[in-house]
């Protein structure tokens, strides 16, 4: 039993002695496991953002540097061998454009030569498309602000530019490169990328990206001393011809170039302030700014190819002659120089600056021992003659020897130098058809040999002195020919007018186009198609030749024979396109329409091929209201003879007092002779037709003043003017006032729809008009109609001036039963009325009941009923009544109201109810001024 007690005892102790953790010791182990990790995690993250941040920076420094390591290359070669021969007529620039925030910069950057590019003009060439280069800043995707660059990008004609003045440059070409920003104002959207830009053969830009994370670009430029900013303004950036002259002063450069890291630092706040003001999106990207003064040493230089091979002693020609002759050309010779080799000369000339044109220094290269210069095409635009100076020099394994003395000749265009005029002329049915042919010989001379004294020599002279033959008659200057014809009538008569000039005339699709300018070399004989001479007409022909100065020789012989070509039987001229219609205003003045009629040209004919027509024949038809059928009837045709459009036609606005309407109709006429069938007219246009009516109901009166109406002076000076409309689609009304011997003294015209129906004009001023009758027009206007209104009169009479009673009216119960009487006392003077009575008389009324009341507009009765005032007694107005504000005085412009209130009945024809009669027989005024006077007051009918 103590055997088994014991075993359980030891079993027991073997349990307790294999127990795992417990509760609290597990939860203080992970206590302490979790602030060892986020202790180890807190370090990490400490160490990953620090590495972030360095990485960030190191990327962005190394962005940074890199493109400003690019610009800067780019920048300070900017302008190398731009212009290796020193051209002033090179059109190229070292800056080609310059904005706040771009640039394009022009220089021989690999250092070889653009044969591809070299013309005679421009022997050597040291920049090419793709080293026109530009920095600017893109972003991927639109950019919406567009950059145009001018230079010559053509590379099919070689260099072919010429730049004569900054406003005056041919021969460039534009491309347009789309941008994120040109100045800093509009850098409000970063990061950007920093893109250079150049230029493929075919002058399309190539990009390429050499920065991101671009925050902020800028450029500025100074001149020499490097303190003076060049690009100040919106007016003098970019790449326009007119900002050339301040590109042209630049000499040092200045980027400034900040990039951002391509991540955000949460820590971090970019404490600095640009402008433009940065948003809240980028406060936390750390920035970079680099910023760099370039020196530019290309800048402002220019020069000439230089050599191998030692400069060599090359001898000038023993002179140097120059002929001045044709149209301001000129023969510059020289004899060979002396030193052995030298085929090729150099020729310098060079004129001053006139008005606008600029000055001249331009050398060429000749090889041979002459030289033909013609004046630039600005002088002649200009008409500015200057005086033009020469010299030559040797030229010799690319040196140039010495020049010869100078010489000078002055513009002219000798007489002389006029063409010969042509001969030979003819002509005959063109083998393209419906057309003349006209031929004659070319011209190769001048009227006379340019004589000795257009020629200057400078230097020994022992050979030409004179220009040499055969220049010195040749038409080296002929330019063109022109082409006269007249219509014939039998003869030639009339050939020799100056019109039609054929070689600048076009009629629709039938245009003649002037002749070529000729060679000098030119023997066969030339011609001139007439598309515009009409089957069936004759014609003479004449020719003048013309100098390239528009100089032109006399005429051509005329010819003895006129010319005309047949149309194919039955052919006759096609049917016009569209029908005439009127141009202008269509005027009804009341007896005749007044108009004019344009139409289309004929250019075909009825087969289809093109042909001129001799003629147009206008056929008017006209139908009447009063006929039964309203039928159309010819009644009037119109010739029109080479052109489409007629002078000013008439027809009869009334017919036996109707209202007519005209139709008409155009046909193209060929003038074929009388064997050939007669002339062949064409067929009708479809018609136009003249109907000026107003629409129906459309009416225009004069309103004022009344037909037949007095306008009496001085109480009236001011007379108004009133058409009145009736309808619709009045545009315009116009009323004449004109005197009794026919002189229009007054017109006035409203430009617009009526207002009410009414035109309402400014009053006429008749104060100064004479007496006597007038006449009054008016008219107006709906659409190309003019409708004209009847005529009224009115007479203008100067009356004496004084006091008249106006409207005077009795009232009361009813008939015979008068118990007042109210008037308006009226001042027909230009000046005022001072009055201070009134004297009324009646008669016929009991002597109980004679007494009246008195009183002023609705002013209280002044005179009570017990009183009142007897027939014959003075109203004394000061104690009484006022009739102005302060004083007794009437001016022009008051008609104050008067009433007499009866203590009986007074009646309209004088048949009192008592049967007494009663009535006013008069009112009688006391005037102190402008004259102490007692006047009776009148009115235009006797007082009741």
């Amino acid at each position: 039993m103590e055997r088994r007690q014991m075993h359980r005892f030891r079993s027991g102790d073997r349990r307790r002695q294999q127990r795992g953790m417990t509760l609290i010791e597990t939860l203080v182990a992970v206590s302490i496991f979790t602030v060892i990790f986020l202790t180890a995690l807190s370090l990490y993250e400490t160490a990953n953002r620090a590495y972030l941040q360095t990485d960030a920076a190191s990327v962005q420094q190394q962005n940074t540097r890199f493109a400003m390591d690019r610009m800067t290359q780019t920048l300070r070669d900017a302008g190398a061998s731009f212009n290796p021969l020193g051209k002033n007529s090179l059109a190229d620039e070292q800056i080609e454009g310059a904005w706040e925030s771009a640039i394009f910069v022009r220089g021989d950057f690999d250092d070889s030569r653009e044969t591809a590019l070299e013309t005679v003009t421009f022997p050597m060439v040291r920049t090419g498309n793709d080293e026109i280069v530009g920095f600017v800043l893109r972003k991927p995707g639109a950019n919406t602000i567009n950059i145009t660059i001018k230079a010559d990008l053509t590379p099919a004609t070689g260099r072919d530019a010429i730049f004569t003045t900054d406003a005056s440059i041919t021969g460039e070409e534009t491309a347009t490169i789309a941008v994120a920003a040109t100045t800093l104002a509009q850098q409000t959207n970063p990061p950007y990328e920093l893109t250079r830009v150049s230029f493929n053969a075919a002058g399309n830009p190539v990009y390429e990206v050499i920065a991101d994370n671009v925050f902020r670009l800028s450029f500025k430029y100074y001149a020499e001393t490097g303190t003076t900013e060049i690009i100040t303004a919106a007016s003098n950036s970019g790449s326009a011809d007119a900002q050339r002259i301040h590109r042209r002063a630049i000499r040092r450069i200045e980027p400034s170039l900040t990039a951002m890291t391509s991540r955000p630092d949460r820590t971090y706040t970019d404490p600095v302030t640009y402008t433009p003001a940065e948003g809240a999106a980028t406060k936390s990207y750390r920035k970079l700014t680099l910023t760099q003064m370039i020196v530019s040493h290309n800048l402002g230089m220019k020069g000439k190819a230089h050599y191998d091979v030692p400069a060599l002693t090359l001898n000038a020609p023993a002179y140097i002659t120059a002929c001045n002759g044709h149209c301001r050309r000129y023969l510059v010779q020289w004899p060979a120089s002396t030193s052995a080799g030298v085929t090729t000369y150099k020729i310098n000339i060079s004129a001053a600056a006139s008005g606008s044109v600029p000055a001249y220094d331009e050398s060429f290269t000749v090889i041979g021992l002459e030289y033909e210069f013609e004046e630039p095409v600005a002088d002649l635009t200009a008409g500015v003659f200057r005086t033009w100076t020469f010299k030559v020099a040797p030229v010799a394994a690319g040196e140039t020897g010495t020049f010869t003395s100078t010489v000078t000749r002055a513009s002219a265009n000798p007489a002389a130098s006029t063409p010969t005029a042509p001969t030979t002329v003819t002509a005959s049915q063109s083998p393209d058809g419906n057309a003349l042919s006209v031929n004659w010989d070319h011209v190769t001379l001048n009227t006379a040999a340019i004589a000795d004294t257009s020629c200057t020599s400078a230097g020994t002279v022992t050979g030409l002195s004179a220009p040499p033959s055969p220049w010195n008659q040749q038409a080296r200057d002929l330019g063109n020919y022109k082409v006269y014809r007249v219509r014939s009538t039998g003869t030639n008569s009339g050939a020799d007018a100056a019109g039609p000039d054929i070689a600048s005339l076009s009629l629709g699709e039938l245009t003649n186009t002037p002749v070529a300018a000729a060679c000098a070399s030119c023997l066969d004989p030339l011609s001139f198609i007439d598309n515009l001479a009409a089957p069936c007409s004759d014609y003479f022909y004449r020719v003048k030749a013309c100098d390239i100065c528009d100089v032109t020789s006399d005429f051509s012989t005329a010819m003895t024979t006129a010319a005309s070509f047949a149309a194919a039987s039955g052919v006759t001229p096609a049917k016009p396109s569209s029908a005439p219609y009127a141009t202008g205003t269509v005027l009804n003045d009341g007896t005749n329409y007044s108009f004019q009629l344009t139409w289309p040209p004929v250019t075909r004919d009825s087969a289809g091929e093109k042909a001129a027509v001799a003629k147009y024949v206008l056929e008017r038809w006209r139908k009447m209201p009063a006929d039964p059928d309203f039928i159309y009837e010819p009644t009037a045709d119109v010739t029109v003879w080479e052109s489409t459009t007629t002078g000013t036609l008439t027809a009869p606005s009334l017919v036996s007092g109707q209202l007519p309407e005209y139709r008409y109709y155009v046909r193209g006429v060929y003038d074929c002779g009388v064997g050939d069938g007669g002339p062949r007219n064409g067929p009708p246009s479809d018609p136009y037709t003249l109907a000026c009516t107003p629409p129906s109901g459309s009416t225009i009166s004069i309103g004022l003043p009344a037909s037949g109406s007095t306008i009496s002076r001085p109480y009236t000076t001011a007379l108004p003017l009133r058409l009145v409309t009736a309808g619709t689609g009045w545009t315009s009304g116009t009323i004449t006032v004109w005197n009794s011997g026919g002189a229009q003294v007054h017109t006035a015209t409203i430009a617009a729809a009526p207002t009410s129906n009414q035109y309402n004009f400014s009053a006429l001023d008749v104060s100064g008009l004479p007496d006597g009758t007038y006449r009054i027009t008016g008219s107006g206007t709906i659409g190309s109609c003019v409708g004209i209104a009847t005529e009224t009169t009115f007479e203008l009479e100067t009356i004496p001036c004084g006091l008249t009673i106006v409207d005077p009216v009795l009232t009361g119960a009813g008939i015979n039963l008068a118990r007042q009487m109210t008037f308006r006392i009226q001042n027909s003077c230009p000046s005022a009325i001072t009055f201070n009575t009134l004297t009324p008389v009646w008669s016929g009324v009991l002597s109980s009941v004679r007494f009246i009341n008195f009183r002023q507009g609705t002013a209280p009765v002044f005179y009570n009923n017990a009183t009142g005032v007897a027939s014959g007694a003075t109203i004394t107005l000061s104690q009484a009544v006022t009739l102005t504000a302060a004083t007794s005085e009437l001016l022009p412009s008051v008609s104050p109201t008067l009433t007499f209130e009866f203590s009986d009945n007074f009646t309209h024809d004088g048949t009192h109810n008592n049967g007494i009669p009663g009535k006013f027989t008069s009112i009688l005024v006391g005037i102190t001024s402008p004259s102490p006077s007692s006047e009776q007051l009148v009115d235009s009918t006797p007082i009741p």
